[in-house]
């Protein structure tokens, strides 16, 4: 994928998305004075879901065209080092379980046992940075509101 075909797909995405909402804005004009508000009420609705799924879209679109650049993690700004390692943190931050990545002996005490596995980490980071830049769709979660819903 081209920075050219990234911006196109989120340009379609977006024309579509603009034209739902402009639709029913328009309807706006055909509904009874007395039903205008609960109408208004149901666009909110639409336009945060439109907003929630454009934005999903976009990072999604987005990973897919970083990941295919095939880049090296030095070759990136942080916020993208960081996320591609999200399976590396996972297992660096649960200190109650030996990992494929973390697998020295540790001691017994848990404070050493924590500033052990730091020393474990920043050894390993060079070696992370040299690794490719592959970021995990799971990566991207808007935490969908449902409770929103209820509320309007």
């Amino acid at each position: 994928m081209t920075a050219d075909e990234l911006r196109a797909a989120l340009e379609i995405e977006l024309a579509w998305r603009q034209e739902e909402l402009a639709f029913f804005k328009n309807q706006l004009n055909e509904i009874a004075e007395e039903n205008k508000n609960k109408y208004r009420k149901s666009l909110v609705l639409i336009l945060y879901s439109h907003l929630e799924g454009y934005i999903k879209i976009c990072l999604q679109t987005y990973i897919q065209y970083i990941n295919a650049q095939r880049l090296n993690r030095k070759d990136v700004n942080t916020g993208l080092m960081v996320a591609s390692m999200h399976k590396e943190f996972i297992a660096y931050e649960n200190l109650d379980r030996k990992c494929e990545i973390f697998h020295k002996e540790l001691p017994d005490d848990a404070r050493l046992h924590r500033l052990y596995r730091r020393v474990d980490f920043m050894e390993k980071v060079e070696d992370f940075k040299e690794q490719e830049l592959n970021i995990d769709d799971q990566v991207i979660d808007t935490e969908s509101n449902p409770e929103l819903f209820t509320a309007v």
